[in-house]
């Protein structure tokens, strides 16, 4: 049966038409990535959930699309927050780069790409690109609207945080991963940190790192300085009784799985 023989978009023809037939009807439904605030539950808009089969391009297909500025005027959703998804866009990009041959010197675009994920998969495997963040039509900046300080973090927090008398809820430190620059981070921003701040470190699993491979003349970062500073300031922090430590790894000697690199997460002890 059609929808009161209205008529629908069909992607394989690119033009409407009456020639399908539904194959389930689930009814109106809210967007499902419509992140809602507590105060806005109930009052959020519902749409046609119905799946459709076109006949003449033979193609399974949804009656309605929400519309592009409903979705993306405010999209909260990012790719890289799921495991799993990374995961399954490493071994995309790695059946890519087998199937199709790819050399590191082809030009590899990335469409409607949410927040890059499936480009970091790439850089992974060896690929490299020019970074845009920094300008002013970037993605990031034009989407998400972050205030960005071209600085070093040290310059930064001496002149921008110190001097507004800045405080800080939470703090990713991923910036210099050597052993000072890291240990510099922290010591620096741990100072500025709200009562109840957390504080994350990216790449502190020594044991992913150790047996990091790469291939003979491979440029790729040095990432150990993170790990050694993690080391270092489990002790000396529990001494101090004032942070908890909190390490996420995953690292297995042997895994057929994309495994991270490591993460800690640092929060300050309540006051006895």
């Amino acid at each position: 049966m059609t929808l009161n023989n209205m008529e629908v978009y069909s992607l394989g023809e690119n033009e409407f038409t009456t020639d399908y037939k539904v194959v389930l009807d689930l009814g109106e439904q809210p967007w499902g990535n419509d992140f809602l605030l507590e105060e806005q539950v109930g009052k959020e808009s519902f749409y046609p959930l119905k799946l459709i089969y076109c006949n003449k391009p033979q193609l399974l297909q949804l009656s309605y699309f929400v519309p592009k500025e409903v979705m993306f005027s405010n999209h909260t959703y990012l790719s890289g927050m799921t495991k799993s998804l990374q995961s399954h866009f490493y071994n995309t990009a790695k059946e890519n780069l087998e199937d199709l041959n790819l050399s590191f010197d082809d030009v590899i675009v990335d469409i409607g790409g949410n927040d890059g994920t499936q480009l970091l998969q790439y850089k992974k495997l060896g690929f490299n690109g020019e970074v845009d963040w920094s300008d002013e039509d970037s993605f990031l900046r034009e989407k998400f609207n972050p205030k960005f300080i071209n600085s070093t973090t040290e310059d930064a927090f001496y002149n921008f945080f110190v001097k507004r008398d800045l405080k800080i809820d939470y703090l990713h430190i991923d910036a210099d991963h050597t052993y000072e620059g890291c240990q510099l981070d922290f010591d620096l921003y741990s100072t500025i940190m709200n009562e109840n701040g957390i504080i994350s470190i990216h790449d502190t699993d020594s044991e992913y790192w150790d047996s990091f491979q790469t291939y003979e003349g491979e440029p790729h970062d040095i990432c150990t300085g993170p790990s050694r500073v993690v080391s270092d300031l489990s002790f000396r922090l529990q001494v101090k009784d004032e942070w908890e430590v909190f390490n996420l790894f995953d690292h297995k000697e042997k895994s057929d799985k994309v495994t991270s690199s490591g993460l800690t997460l640092l929060r300050r002890k309540d006051e006895v």
